[in-house]
């Protein structure tokens, strides 16, 4: 669950980008556990993380699910991870190909969350108000499904044409027309700001930033630091 992608706490069908996802929260983890000097900044501050109790606050904040009742792991986790990617850096001063690596990562994610996130709250809002003429969902899968920037594009155009026929079915109603309005502008001036440039997070992406940062993976031991969890000590017997 730790290192599940954001998307499954949303979707139960997975998808082979969630794979990549998932790549990148264990890279993430075993950089915050492990490298030599790391920091988390935030736009309020930094969290150096140079001690064992500096590295367990880390990471709970990150992957806090340790810290949440099992029926809310998953979602408690998943928003985490979106705060991480919108909010955080990780910064390695003595691994920059690691830096640049990871914080290359989280941009891709972080605009692909973007997308998603803004498609499935007009998409819900479309449900919610057909539901209440009486009316079935339209959609058969969630923008969490989609795997290419093309597929974001067409699954928008869709969520786009589903809008425009429920408007017309609660038209009467001007609280729900203006709602259903509300929903379709935010998702256009969302939508609008997302670098859709951006790369999906695809394996010919990862494996291109895996090779731009290769002399990350080959650093010497002596930048990664190891550190054991604190057991507590049995006191000695003492011989008769």
């Amino acid at each position: 669950m730790v290192f599940t992608a954001i998307a499954l706490a949303k979707s139960p069908h997975p998808a082979s980008w969630h794979d990549y996802e998932s790549f990148f929260w264990l890279l993430v983890w075993c950089t915050i556990r492990h490298c030599v000097e790391a920091r988390l900044v935030f736009p309020g501050g930094q969290l150096p993380l140079y001690s064992h109790d500096d590295r367990t606050k880390g990471l709970d904040q990150v992957f806090p699910y340790e810290t949440a009742r099992v029926d809310e792991a998953r979602e408690h986790g998943a928003l985490a991870k979106l705060e991480f990617l919108q909010n955080c850096s990780i910064v390695t001063p003595k691994n920059p190909a690691l830096q640049v690596l990871i914080n290359s990562l989280r941009y891709i994610f972080k605009e692909h969350y973007v997308l998603l996130r803004s498609m499935q709250a007009t998409q819900e809002t479309i449900i919610r108000l057909l539901k209440l003429v009486d009316k079935p969902s339209p959609f058969s899968s969630t923008p969490y499904s989609v795997s290419t920037l093309e597929q974001a594009r067409d699954y928008e155009k869709e969520i786009l044409k589903q809008a425009a026929v429920a408007e017309s079915l609660v038209s009467q109603d001007p609280i729900s027309r203006d709602e259903l309005n509300f929903a379709v502008i935010r998702l256009k001036q969302s939508t609008a700001y997302i670098d859709k440039s951006a790369p999906f997070p695809t394996f010919d992406v990862i494996v291109k930033y895996f090779e731009q940062a290769l002399p990350a993976l080959k650093k010497p031991p002596a930048d990664m630091e190891t550190f054991e969890p604190k057991r507590e000590r049995k006191p000695k017997a003492f011989k008769t």
